[in-house]
């Protein structure tokens, strides 16, 4: 899948879940920004992780 078309059903998806939590059906007030963060030094629950690290926690949790 394109980064594109992944950015774009992100962007319906997160419309969609934030129209349902204040079912106003409004789409056009509707505002997503996709922010890119660039790789590097990140950490959860204050141990640090690598990409891998934070990419394979990611797929494990969506399975």
């Amino acid at each position: 899948m394109s980064v594109a078309r992944s950015e774009q059903e992100l962007i319906r998806h997160v419309t969609d879940a934030a129209l349902s939590v204040e079912g106003e059906g409004r789409p056009s007030v509707t505002w997503v920004t996709i922010e890119d963060v660039a790789p590097g030094p990140w950490g959860v629950g204050g141990k640090p992780d690598s990409e891998d690290d934070l990419r394979a926690m990611a797929q494990k949790s969506a399975a």
